[in-house]
């Protein structure tokens, strides 16, 4: 992301019992439409089982995937794919419908 201004989604994750409910996605709505009036960029992690959802429901672009060093303890390696959601035109955008 360089320089240029932006905000950072980082590691939402929902309670098992809590998820299908739209809590992430409503979360995600509100974030967008911050990024959306402001003009800035979304940047976020995804796993390579999220980043299809984030790409289809919320415009996220794929820039490029990350392998992650395993450490001490129970971290295995894993992956990421850092994606960039690009501002809208304000009321542009329709709702995620997750």
């Amino acid at each position: 992301m360089g320089n240029r201004v932006h905000l950072k989604g980082e590691f939402v994750c929902v309670d098992p019992e809590y998820q299908g409910k739209g809590l992430a996605a409503a979360l995600f709505e509100f974030a967008c439409h911050r990024c959306d009036l402001n003009g800035v960029e979304f940047y976020t992690d995804a796993t390579p089982i999220s980043a299809p959802m984030y790409a289809k429901y919320f415009g996220f672009e794929p820039m490029r995937q990350i392998s992650m060093p395993s450490r001490p303890g129970d971290y295995a390696e894993y992956t990421v794919i850092a994606m960039v959601r690009p501002p809208r035109p304000f009321g542009s955008r329709p709702k995620s419908k997750l």
